[in-house]
């Protein structure tokens, strides 16, 4: 995986967030500075200005959404979204419609 959607997996930055945070020099892989589209295995140790970084555990949740509510994770009119209805532990992304 590159380094940069492991990043933004884990909840670090988005995709082009982490390719910033590499190009700054901020982002080690294994106790060496990583460069731009490196590839990150399981077995490698990630960190972000000293701090390690895990490697994101995914789930799937589907959910039967209810009408009124719409699938984002902030809503700037102030209407309900799907992160209302589930848990927010461990990170949720709401994708599809």
């Amino acid at each position: 995986m590159r380094i940069n959607a492991y990043l933004a997996r884990a909840g670090v930055a988005s995709r082009r967030g982490a390719d910033d945070l590499v190009k700054a020099g901020r982002v080690k892989v294994n106790g060496k500075a990583s460069q731009l589209n490196s590839d990150v295995g399981s077995r490698d140790r990630v960190e972000v200005d000293g701090r390690p970084v895990p490697q994101a555990v995914l789930a799937t949740v589907l959910l039967h959404k209810p009408e009124g509510v719409v699938t984002t994770a902030r809503d700037p009119q102030g209407r309900p979204t799907v992160l209302d209805l589930v848990a927010r532990e461990p990170r949720v992304v709401p994708v599809g419609r």
